[in-house]
């Protein structure tokens, strides 16, 4: 059964309606158009007992139904994949997200045994919506996202320290294009971090011309020394 996603997010459109004190004006005013917000849904597996691999799977809802799913996983040193991402599809229109999520669970829990993570894993969280400040080895730190021309410049300040945790050179082709992006969350494993970014892709328009964006997650690694 094909299962809808309800629009939550609004952008402007015109059209008509009575002005404030003149019932008879029918000057065209702005009236709320409909889009959906597709949002992603991560998984925070964990760090590798020695702090070496970070795991997370994500499942990016598709155009009206289904979806693809992924499992991630990061050698923290480098910021780089420990191997290619494992990638889910549904074998058929009529997957449901559920299902994929299911399904993803074979693929997920075949490389938490491999690179050796437990599950839950991750020490401490940090939630970045209102603060950009994590804790490391007892000191206080500032996460600095910047993005010109959409590319990721992001830096961990504080004691003397500017490291440079992600300087892109060009938009990855897998990040497709982006018109937003916003700190998300951070996990704090020993001297271990691994932070989630958030971006916002261009409002496009699929199944029964409903106009929508993709809301997906990256993260990025380092050690703090």
């Amino acid at each position: 059964m094909h299962k809808r996603i309800l629009p939550i997010f609004f952008a402007l459109t015109t059209s008509f309606a009575f002005a404030q004190g003149d019932p008879t004006d029918t000057t065209e005013v702005e009236q709320p158009e409909m889009i959906s917000e597709h949002t992603s849904e991560i998984e925070v597996c964990g760090f590798s007992s020695d702090g070496k691999y970070f795991v997370f799977t994500q499942v990016v809802p598709g155009d009206y139904n289904g979806g693809t799913g992924y499992v991630y996983v990061i050698d923290v040193t480098t910021n780089n994949w420990a191997h290619k991402p494992a990638v889910l599809e549904p074998e058929n229109a009529d997957w449901t997200t559920e299902e994929i999520k299911d399904s993803l669970h074979y693929k997920r829990d075949s490389v938490l045994t491999k690179y050796k993570v437990k599950r839950g894993s991750f020490g401490q969280a940090f939630g970045l919506s209102s603060s950009n400040k994590i804790v490391v080895g007892g000191k206080t730190y500032a996460l600095e996202l910047n993005t010109p021309n959409n590319l990721i410049d992001f830096h961990l300040t504080g004691n003397g320290k500017d490291i440079i945790l992600q300087k892109d050179k060009q938009l990855p082709k897998s990040r497709g294009s982006v018109r937003a992006y916003r700190l998300h969350k951070a996990y704090v494993f020993g001297d271990k971090i691994a932070v989630f970014i958030e971006y916002d892709g261009d409002v496009q328009e699929g199944f029964e011309n409903m106009r929508y964006y993709n809301r997906k997650y990256i993260a990025v690694t380092a050690v703090v020394k």
